[in-house]
Formats: structure tokens, C-alpha cells, sequence
């Protein structure tokens, strides 16, 4: 028997377009000082990176000493809101140590797989955006 083919446009339960996305996320220290209060200091800048596109899901900024819990609270509105396309979740999730994993498995527990590895991606965002500022 054949099956029926949907002319609808509705997709299939699980077939989003979305299998096989990794994100991956981190932090890193601004190349610049905020001046403002008593004490300059370098911000923190928490990104979410979907590959392989490599489009950026969801960002933070965040001061020094304060964002404690940060990559984890970004990874949480990043699924809900994404910067860009509907909610959703990733299908793999990759941080750069084993602190930063045991703060994103918090959030996503054994739902998600989350893997230590290295985050070149982040880098390269990192490298763009400090590139800009220099133009």
C-alpha cells in the first residue's frame, strides 16, 4: 500500500529541519575596558553558536565575578528565543571543560548530550567581531 503524501505543507513530528545541529557555547573576556563605575574591567561575552551553520543562537554580556550560572541561563533563552528561526533544542551540545559542562547538563540534564571538546567556532566569532571593532 502506498502511502499518502501530505500536500499540505505541514511537516511530519520530529522532522524540523533542525536533526543533527550542534551547539556549541562559551565565554570569553571583550578586548576592551568598561570605565564606568569604580574599577575598569574587561566584560564577558557568553555566546551560543549552532553548527553548522555557525549562526549565533544566543549571546550575554556579563561583568567579571557576576556571571556565575551565565552559560546556562543564555542556553535556556537561546532554546526558547533563539536569535534567529523558531524554539527549539539543540540535538548535541559542546563546551570547551568540564566546569562549563556541569553547568549546561544543570539546565538540560541527561536530555541533551553534552561533550567536552574543543571550541574553535567560538574562537573564530571572537576573532570576527574583535576584527569589526578594529575597522
Amino acid at each position: 500500500m502506498a502511502r499518502k503524501r501530505r500536500t499540505d505543507g505541514a511537516r511530519r513530528r520530529g522532522s524540523s529541519g533542525q536533526r543533527g545541529r550542534e551547539w556549541v557555547g562559551g565565554s570569553f573576556s571583550a578586548p576592551f575596558h568598561i570605565t564606568e563605575g569604580p574599577e575598569p574591567y574587561r566584560p564577558i561575552l557568553v555566546a551560543w553558536i549552532e553548527v553548522p551553520e555557525g549562526l549565533v543562537v544566543g549571546h550575554e554580556v556579563s561583568i567579571p565575578g557576576e556571571d556565575s550560572g551565565v552559560l546556562g541561563r543564555t542556553l535556556t533563552e537561546a532554546m526558547r528565543h533563539p536569535l534567529i528561526g523558531p524554539a527549539r533544542r539543540p540535538s548535541a551540545i559542546r563546551v570547551a571543560d568540564a566546569e562549563l559542562a556541569t553547568e549546561v547538563r544543570s539546565v538540560v540534564g541527561d536530555l541533551i548530550p553534552v561533550t567536552i571538546a574543543a571550541t574553535p567556532e567560538l574562537d573564530q566569532l571572537a576573532d570576527t567581531m574583535f576584527e569589526s571593532m578594529r575597522s
